[in-house]
């Protein structure tokens, strides 16, 4: 259970507090047809359940309030599936003066599905695949669906993470991500060169309520760009001969590539057929053309192109075209 309130940072009499108070925590079980306790009605008879020492307060603070989890035995949810947990909170500036009680606040309780097997991630290029193994609902439950959550993890800290993930730098919170009804999800909302983890939680649905299990372990990948463009197509070689005063060239063609992450073009040159022979230019040709002005009169050659893309993958090289240079 997750309780979430703010504290008092005055007394009564409107002083400041010189330090965070110590914050004391009341649970009292009810039956499952017991109604829910009124906002603001105290909780006389609620045993404590934990204390926050004021030193230690800090660690619990987010975004202007607290929030503190208190762990439930699953056990004892089994028993009484339903049973009602009502909470109060109080505060203490020192042993004899303690706060009024805060609202009292109910919440109904079930044991939660057991914790989703065996999550592992398949990198695409398309995607980041995500499967696991069915989790066992709880008896006369089904487990309806399945919970995915990522955060993204400073790469340098990668070892870490896979030992621990909550002892490596995380870039962001781990959040919901998606919901699915079958064991597999395919995460399309992610760039190459970054580094995710990602949790599943089972859910399990009691009437009206739903119940997420513990996160799975962790699963991380290291998204990298290991998928070449498709090779050029169309490659075409268009043969100027030598004139007075200009040597001949060979002009090359082809289609564009539509990748997004396209760089460039290289262009290959053989005078043996079917080899893939020496590469033309030293930078990438962002235009899908190329002028060969090295080519000699009276030889033959056999010309290729690769696409290349940001990551530095080269596709499988075009169809090979001939273009043979007349003599002077």
């Amino acid at each position: 259970m997750v309780l979430t309130f703010t504290l008092p940072v005055n007394s009564t009499e409107q002083e400041s507090l010189a330090e965070p108070p110590t914050v004391e925590i009341y649970r009292q079980p009810a039956a499952a047809s017991a109604p829910a306790p009124k906002n603001g009605k105290s909780l006389p008879s609620a045993p404590l359940a934990d204390t926050i020492p004021g030193s230690s307060v800090a660690q619990y603070q987010k975004e202007g309030h607290v929030e503190f989890p208190d762990p439930l035995d699953p056990g004892d949810l089994a028993r009484e599936p339903g049973r009602q947990l009502v909470y109060i909170v109080r505060t203490r500036a020192s042993r004899a003066k303690a706060s009024a009680d805060s609202n009292a606040v109910a919440l109904r309780v079930y044991p939660p599905p057991p914790p989703v097997s065996d999550l592992r991630v398949t990198i695409t290029e398309t995607a980041l695949e995500l499967a696991w193994t069915e989790a066992q609902p709880p008896r006369g439950v089904a487990t309806i669906g399945y919970r995915i959550y990522r955060t993204e993890v400073a790469p340098d800290t990668l070892a870490t993470a896979i030992q621990n993930l909550s002892q490596a730098t995380l870039l962001a919170p781990l959040a919901l991500l998606s919901e699915a009804t079958t064991s597999e999800y395919r995460d399309t909302n992610f760039a190459f060169g970054h580094t995710y983890a990602y949790t599943v939680r089972a859910v399990a649905q009691f009437g009206p309520d739903l119940v997420e299990s513990t996160d799975s372990a962790a699963a991380l990948v290291s998204a990298k760009d290991i998928f070449p463009p498709a090779a050029p197509q169309g490659l075409e070689a268009v043969v100027t001969p030598a004139s007075p005063g200009a040597q001949a060239y060979v002009e090359l063609a082809w289609n564009l590539n539509t990748e997004p992450d396209l760089a460039g073009y290289s262009a290959y040159r053989s005078e043996e057929q079917g080899a893939r022979g020496d590469r033309l230019n030293t930078g990438l040709s962002t235009a899908p053309t190329f002028r060969d002005l090295t080519a000699m009169s009276g030889r033959r050659y056999f010309y290729k192109v690769t696409a290349v893309d940001r990551a530095g993958n080269e596709s499988a090289p075009s169809s090979e075209v001939a273009a043979e240079v007349p003599g002077p």
